[in-house]
């Protein structure tokens, strides 16, 4: 199963890296399908201290089969809810897009997601923010905190909010 995301979503990541592939190698010449995921795992990156995410992904996979290899676009709409040391903190709803290819062997060549990566309003006013550009391929951790390309706005907030 991928993970998101969002993100990421490692939920993110993972969820392009398992399912794409099977997307892919069942598609001849293209095709949309439905797609919905649910799940939690604990992020050890994103604060100081373990953050606990349950997500849900709803939307749809496209894929492409090429002379080079296959592509696979995907588009969701996610919500999370965040938790630790007794604290929640909810989503609003946000959208991206995955964009995957694979060579002709299989393997991935190129793994990006673009949108917003997880936006979560705060009790102090501010919102937890990152969106813009994740190249999966480079990503460090199991989270994306700071996109390759955009911004991630309030993450000390963020952390402050789920400390207790």
């Amino acid at each position: 199963m991928r993970k998101t995301l969002t993100a990421l979503v490692s939920g993110l990541a993972c969820l392009g890296s398992v399912l794409m592939p099977a997307a892919a190698q069942g598609a001849k010449g293209g095709n949309m399908e439905r797609v919905e995921f649910k799940g939690i795992f604990v992020s050890q990156d994103i604060c100081d201290f373990p953050v606990r995410i349950r997500y849900h992904s709803v939307g749809h996979i496209v894929s492409v089969e090429t002379r080079k290899g296959t592509i696979v676009r995907a588009h969701f709409t996610e919500n999370d809810i965040f938790t630790a040391n007794g604290v929640s903190l909810r989503s609003t709803t946000y959208r991206f897009n995955n964009h995957l290819r694979f060579d002709e062997n299989g393997d991935v060549v190129s793994a990006v997601q673009t949108g917003v990566i997880v936006r979560v309003p705060l009790p102090n006013g501010e919102t937890f923010m990152v969106a813009g550009r994740a190249d999966f391929l480079d990503l460090v951790g199991d989270f994306v905190i700071t996109p390759t390309n955009g911004v991630t706005k309030n993450l000390d907030d963020f952390c402050a909010a789920l400390s207790g």
